[in-house]
């Protein structure tokens, strides 16, 4: 299965991503997988909620792809994403410089999948709706109140 990765955006700049990836790793069904997820968010962006927003898509997508594992690291001087991934429940094992996260995943739902096809088509129709916004608008940047417009 190909991986996911979801984006945040303020003003049309990527503040954090996260992105989840089949680890390949099924039970003796050949159902289940287990899943690694990742975590970036800009230092000026963190404490804002965005990790848990990101955090909580991930574990949707995990949920609707049948993965009841998921994995995430960290650096052991990383407290912040400690924390999150405590949020959610995830056991943490320490070592050396390295801190593992484990987290059970439950089973997918109606709820969980209609609620993922609702926000990937709402994000794809809000994405073209801004590159169109971006391209086709002539008066994009114009201001009335801009001293320099022309006259």
């Amino acid at each position: 299965l190909p991986g996911v990765t979801f984006g945040y955006f303020e003003d049309g700049v990527l503040r954090g991503a996260a992105e989840l990836r089949d680890m390949g790793h099924g039970n003796e069904d050949g159902q289940a997988h287990d899943g690694e997820a990742a975590f970036s968010i800009e230092n000026e962006w963190r404490g804002k909620g965005i990790g848990s927003l990101l955090f909580r898509k991930i574990i949707t997508a995990a949920r609707n792809r049948h993965m009841r594992r998921l994995y995430t690291s960290c650096l052991a001087y990383n407290r912040s994403m400690q924390a999150l991934a405590r949020k959610f429940k995830a056991d943490l094992t320490f070592e050396t410089d390295e801190v593992l996260g484990v987290l059970e995943a439950p089973d997918a739902t109606a709820a969980t999948q209609f609620s993922e096809a609702l926000e990937d088509a709402t994000g794809f129709a809000t994405a073209v709706l801004d590159l169109q916004r971006r391209w086709f608008n002539p008066f994009h940047g114009f201001s009335l109140f801009n001293p320099a417009r022309p006259s």
